[in-house]
């Protein structure tokens, strides 16, 4: 992204991705054929010029297929209690191997996405379950925000975010 572009995700959106609250990412094959998993932590560097979705290799391999085959990826980040919600869209998504900051969003995530779900009701237990994997199943989807959009239920969803409103 040259650096005329704005920086699509601002300290506020970054704080947010970041706070323990639902990750998912999707793909697709050259057909359009549609691919979905959780990820399990999330990083935003490079002063928010890039995001860093961790996901297990196991449980995302469809989704990690795609972004090698297309580099199309779409990020939907929403918190459970608010609805609050937006995506992000990237065309040159790259798979990378997880560093240390990268398992250590993915520990941290492991015990603030469960308690913010049981807030609600939801059995924390369960929660963490299904956010399991070895250290070693890892990797970091990364790419550049070409496009961002709230998707918070109401009259704003949809509407392209400029520098993270």
């Amino acid at each position: 992204m040259p650096d005329a572009e704005p920086i699509l995700v601002d300290p506020e959106l970054a704080t947010f991705m970041e706070g323990g609250i639902s990750l998912n990412l999707a793909s697709c094959n050259r057909a359009n054929m549609p691919s979905v998993a959780r990820a399990i932590g999330c990083r935003v560097t490079d002063a928010g010029r890039t995001v860093r979705l961790l996901v297990s290799q196991q449980q995302a391999a469809q989704v990690l297929g795609h972004v090698r085959e297309t580099g199309a990826i779409a990020a939907v980040i929403s918190e459970p209690a608010t609805h609050r919600t937006v995506q992000l869209k990237g065309q040159a998504a790259r798979i990378e191997a997880a560093g240390a900051a990268d398992l250590q969003a993915v520990h941290r995530y492991r015990q603030s996405f469960p308690a913010h779900l049981e807030r609600l009701g939801y059995q924390p237990l369960a929660i963490r379950a299904f956010l399991m994997c070895p250290d070693e199943d890892v990797v970091a989807v990364v790419f550049q925000p070409g496009s961002a959009f709230t998707q918070t239920p109401g009259a704003s969803a949809g509407h392209a975010l400029k520098g993270g409103q």
